[in-house]
């Protein structure tokens, strides 16, 4: 996530002059990863926590059963390739050539 952070922060802040508007662009482009990011994890670690003894037998039977699920939903987390695209396409207003360095 670090490097992906970097390789966003840093096209950002090459795409305008104003800091402002590459953090306010950085933290638009991030959040949805972020976001998805921490509930694949939540949904990952409760269905590891210990329960009641019925509970613990339960999840040793179904874990086998359950691993390829959780390995489909790794791979699309870890396919996500920030370097390939690191502004994407969000607002128009980020589009704007007034906002390029490259512009001026």
């Amino acid at each position: 996530m670090a490097i992906e952070d970097s390789l966003v922060l840093s096209a950002c802040l090459a795409a305008t002059l104003s800091h402002a508007d590459a953090f306010a662009r950085y933290e638009a482009l991030r959040r949805p990863r972020i976001a998805q990011v921490v509930k694949l994890t939540r949904q990952n670690a409760a269905r590891k926590r210990k329960s009641t003894r019925l509970g613990l037998l339960l999840r040793d039977l179904l874990l086998p059963l359950l691993l390829p699920i959780g390995i489909r939903m790794s791979r699309k987390l870890f396919a996500y390739r920030a370097d390939l695209q690191p502004l994407g396409v969000l607002h128009a207003e980020f589009n704007d050539p007034r906002h390029r360095q490259d512009a001026a």
